[in-house]
């Protein structure tokens, strides 16, 4: 799925990490690989509580039987825990063209098992405003090749203000993409960023989840990478888990 933009610098709706470096084990213990019948990876996810994965509701799944969970290994052909999906809550107000409210929660049938390689990330408690160092984690794309990484791939980057973020070269296409207050921006170098695949996988600062990876222009073209900024959200994801 593209929107906005056109050429080779069309909107896509799912990033990956170019430029980036292998996770050692167990580094990012909260993310997790979603995977079409548990095999196939499309998006990343994170684990916010022993039930419940926080990602993005443009990751497409329209039936919840068709992907699985895979927790616990940083490796894409092996180990790991698998769970299925009980329930999918996309935010009401998700916008596909806009990205706007681009999150969404999956409720797992059963309880996950922690141990030294998965364990929750915390929801942020306050606002993340312009240059703070950030990590982002995926098995997105590692180049315009479409080369897909085995092993977990991280790097990090710097948030942008949003007005930095609306005065940077998306401001293009604002009218189809407006960047919000409920986003958040980082940038690296013309060289790295995010790329097709890493898609509702986390942007922490250190055990805390800022950031949702949400769209860009791929891949690693020197524009900024976009996030649903999970400070915005707290309250929504509290009032859907605890109902």
């Amino acid at each position: 799925m593209h929107s906005g933009a056109q050429g080779d610098q069309d909107v896509s709706d799912q990033t990956r990490i170019v430029g980036g470096t292998n996770a050692a084990d167990g580094e990012f213990p909260y993310q997790i690989s979603l995977r079409w019948y548990g095999q196939q990876h499309f998006c990343g996810g994170s684990i916010i509580a022993s039930q419940w994965i926080l990602t993005a509701a443009h990751c497409p799944i329209t039936d919840k039987k068709d992907a699985k969970v895979i927790a616990g290994t940083n490796s894409l052909k092996s180990g790991g825990d698998t769970y299925e999906i009980d329930q999918l809550i996309r935010h009401e107000n998700y916008n596909s063209t806009s990205f706007a409210n681009d999150i969404m929660l999956l409720k797992l049938t059963k309880e996950i098992k922690f141990g030294k390689k998965v364990a929750t990330i915390t929801l942020p408690s306050k606002n993340t405003p312009g240059s703070v160092e950030l990590v982002a984690s995926g098995w997105g794309y590692v180049d315009n090749n479409k080369k897909v990484p085995e092993k977990l791939q991280k790097i990090t980057v710097k948030s942008l203000s949003v007005e930095q973020c609306q005065r940077s070269d998306l401001r293009r296409l604002q009218r189809t993409n407006p960047i919000t207050g409920k986003q958040i921006c980082t940038y690296r170098n013309n060289k790295s960023g995010l790329c097709q695949g890493d898609s509702g996988g986390p942007l922490a600062n250190k055990n805390t989840l800022v950031g949702i990876t949400s769209w860009g222009i791929p891949c690693a073209k020197g524009y900024p990478d976009i996030f649903t900024r999970v400070y915005s959200y707290v309250d929504w994801i509290e009032k859907k888990i605890k109902k």
